[in-house]
């Protein structure tokens, strides 16, 4: 397998790896979901040059981090005073 058909498949896997957690995220929201779909839209960064195809991973990856970020403020317990 040579670096081009590597890379196309690394690719690959980490999409086909978000479509199913995207699945299950709509299935029962989570933190530690968004996390790793945002995660992996970072990784597709490096897995191609395509500008068009980095911007659109570049937004996903800002879109979910932001859920990560509201799921988890909201997950987190107010103290008592």
């Amino acid at each position: 397998m040579n670096t081009d058909q590597s890379e196309s498949w690394c690719e690959g896997l980490l999409l086909s790896a978000n479509e199913e957690l995207e699945k299950r995220y709509r299935e029962q929201a989570s933190p530690c979901l968004a996390l790793l779909i945002a995660r992996n839209y970072r990784l597709l960064l490096t897995h191609n040059e395509h500008p068009l195809k980095k911007e659109l991973w570049r937004a996903l990856a800002e879109r979910w981090m932001l859920s990560y970020q509201l799921h988890s403020r909201s997950l987190k317990i107010p103290r008592s005073l």
